[in-house]
């Protein structure tokens, strides 16, 4: 299997946890040869026109919706003194059935500033917005600009990085089945997810 590119996904189509085909991908699959096929591409994928898991929010608004679901600006400005108040490595992180065991209620927030705060017996932690596990998604919204110039931040890099530390996180509470179950009984992940998949 070739290296990845910064710009590609960090899974492969098949390995998407969400299988939905955005609208602006259907040119792509028009395109394709389908004639080996005895469905049309619109039968076959069922294009949709709205963010993943977000009827009601327009492919349009996509960076809006990056920007107010997973931006940190505080903790991003704060990145390079945190060493000072915490450890920046992921071992501090509990799994979730460690948050458990150690009587921490998990409570679920849509805001990204408290995701993973504690106070006393609770545990913040931000659900997984389903768009994080579309291909399509990533490939159109989510992917690096490999030609800028050096010192120049993209936006859609600034949305990756957010994206890839909060996927992040999800690798340090997530390790185990009872973890998966743990974090769908909390809505914390789309019910459909399988630890085989």
């Amino acid at each position: 299997m070739p290296a990845k590119t910064l710009n590609e996904p960090p899974f492969i189509r098949t390995d998407a946890l969400d299988d939905s085909r955005l609208e602006e991908s259907r040119d792509r699959v028009l395109n394709a040869d389908f004639s080996a096929s005895a469905h049309t591409p619109q039968q076959e994928y069922g294009f949709i026109d709205h963010i993943p898991g977000e009827p009601a929010i327009p492919l349009a608004e996509s960076e809006e919706f990056l920007q107010r679901e997973l931006a940190t600006p505080i903790l991003d400005e704060l990145y390079n003194v945190l060493h000072i108040f915490a450890r920046k490595l992921g071992s501090n992180i509990d799994a979730l059935h460690g948050q458990n065991f150690k009587g921490r209620r998990i409570i679920p927030v849509e805001n990204p500033r408290f995701h993973l705060v504690r106070q006393e017996k609770s545990i913040f932690i931000k659900p997984i917005p389903v768009c994080l596990l579309n291909y399509d998604f990533w490939t159109q919204y989510l992917a690096s600009d490999l030609h800028i110039p050096t010192g120049t931040l993209h936006e859609s890099d600034c949305y990756r990085a957010n994206v890839l530390g909060f996927l992040r996180s999800y690798s340090h509470l997530i390790q185990h089945q009872s973890d998966l179950r743990i974090a769908k009984e909390h809505g914390l992940i789309p019910e459909d997810i399988t630890w085989a998949r």
